[in-house]
Order: structure tokens, then sequence, then C-alpha cells
């Protein structure tokens, strides 16, 4: 059976808000992998990403995948869901989704709450067939 991990890295590039405005531009990868245990291809490998609040925006069109051939990247219509599939994800592989999102720094501070969390869901099949009960 397949078994992946993902890990998720945010590089907030904090700027000075009085220079900058209240959007401070910050790079995120997500790399996922499989885990030295995975002994098989992982197939139709998707990654999901929520953007829940105002606080921190996806850059509309600057998700890019490295390290994978044929995979597709579907942003919801008000921009709050990244979703990005994978067709295969042979054993040994790695694939990094890199993309850019504003971080709304005075909206945080205002409200009292000084950390915004990001994180991705990673769901995949064991085999190519299209039985959905076979996700992980």
């Amino acid at each position: 059976e397949p078994l992946l991990s993902t890990s998720l890295t945010l590089d907030s590039g904090v700027q000075d808000v009085d220079e900058n405005g209240p959007y401070q531009p910050s790079s995120v990868t997500i790399t996922v992998a499989h885990s030295l245990a995975s002994a098989v291809t992982a197939y139709e490998v998707n990654v999901t990403v929520p953007f829940p609040h105002s606080r921190f925006r996806l850059v509309e069109g600057s998700v890019a995948v490295i390290g994978a051939t044929g995979s597709s990247i579907t942003v919801s219509p008000i921009g709050d869901l990244l979703t990005v599939t994978l067709p295969s994800l042979p054993v040994g592989g790695e694939v990094d989704i890199t993309y850019s999102a504003l971080l709304h720094y005075e909206n945080i501070f205002a409200t009292g709450e000084g950390e915004v969390t990001q994180q991705a869901t990673t769901e995949w099949r064991t085999t190519e067939d299209s039985d959905p009960s076979r996700y992980r």
C-alpha cells in the first residue's frame, strides 16, 4: 500500500506594514512524498488546501506543481479552496506544490489573533481503478 507524507512550509516574508499596506506576500511550499515504508505507486493523489478566512488569500495564477506531469489545479470560484490532483506518484517520488498568498497583518493584530494556520490534506487511491472506497 502507498504511504504518503505531506509537509507545508510558509515563508511569510514579514515586512514593514506601514510601507507595504496591510497585505504582505507569503510563499508556501507543500511537499508530498512517499514514506520509507511505502511499497507501491499512489494514484489520483488529491492535495486540498482551504483558505477559510480573509486574512490569508491565494494569489490568483501563482500555483505551480514541480516534479509531476499531467497534474490539474482547481481553485474554487471564491478562492477559498485549492485542489491539486496528481495522476500518480510512483514509489520514491516527491512533488512540490508552490503558491503565493497575501497575509493581512492589520486584521490579525486588530482581532487579537496573532496566528494564522495553513494546512493541507492529502488523499490517494491504492489502485488505478475508480472505486471511491479505495481512497486513503
